[in-house]
C-alpha cells in the first residue's frame, strides 16, 4: 500500500508516463500535475461530422436488405454510409416494422 501524505488525498506511486511525476490522487489514481493541467485545459468538444446522422428512405431500404441477407455487418454498414451503428440499427428496425 502506498504511503499517503498528511492530507490523505495524494500518495507517491509509480512515475507518470507523461510527465514523470510520482504524486498521484487517491480518488482517480491520476498524476497530480497532469490532472491539474487537464482540468485547466479540458479537451475541446467534438465537432459534428460532415454527414447528417440520418439516412434517406432509399439508404434505409438498402441497409435493411444488406443486413437481412447477412452479407454485411452493422459495423461495415456504418462505415459504408458514414454514420454510427445506432443509426444503422434504427434503420434496420424501422424497415422491419414496415
Amino acid at each position: 500500500m502506498p504511503k499517503l501524505n498528511e492530507t490523505g488525498i495524494t500518495y507517491h506511486g509509480a512515475p507518470c508516463p507523461h510527465c514523470g511525476g510520482t504524486e498521484r490522487y487517491t480518488s482517480v489514481y491520476r498524476c497530480v500535475t497532469c490532472w491539474r493541467e487537464y482540468n485547466r485545459n479540458p479537451p475541446l468538444e467534438r465537432k459534428p461530422s460532415g454527414r447528417p446522422s440520418i439516412l434517406t428512405d432509399k439508404e434505409k431500404r438498402k441497409v435493411a436488405r444488406l443486413y437481412k441477407g447477412q452479407k454485411t455487418s452493422m459495423r461495415a454498414l456504418a462505415e459504408m454510409f458514414g454514420v454510427s451503428k445506432s443509426v444503422i440499427m434504427r434503420a434496420i428496425h424501422s424497415e422491419a416494422q414496415n
